[in-house]
């Protein structure tokens, strides 16, 4: 059975130290990121799509790629901003996080 502690482990397995110090440049908090290009994020997400529950695991892990992740694994009607109250939106791990989700959900 796929779920959020599979995907968790994935990303584990695919940790990038050196793209965690480039993440670092951009303002991304690099304490919460595993350094994952976004290409295998994308692709990685097909095989998990509109799998609700392993999406709000994901986003409650608070690393970056997972929540990520989160936003492409969910349907449309539960967007990341209803998982979270207000208080949970200022630990975003990067300044764009719900941005890039919103924007790149396809």
């Amino acid at each position: 059975m796929r779920s959020a502690e599979e995907l968790l482990g994935w990303l584990e397995a695919h940790r990038d130290a050196d793209r965690i110090a480039g993440m670092a440049r951009v303002g991304i908090r690099t304490d919460r990121a595993l350094g994952v290009p976004l290409p295998l994020l994308r692709a990685r997400a097909k095989a998990y799509r509109r799998q609700r529950e392993a999406a709000l695991a994901l986003w409650e892990s608070g690393v970056h790629e997972a929540r990520i992740l989160a936003g492409r694994l969910a349907r449309a009607e539960s967007a990341p901003a209803r998982w979270v109250g207000r208080d949970a939106l200022r630990e975003l791990t990067a300044p764009r996080t719900l941005e890039f989700i919103a924007v790149h959900r396809r």
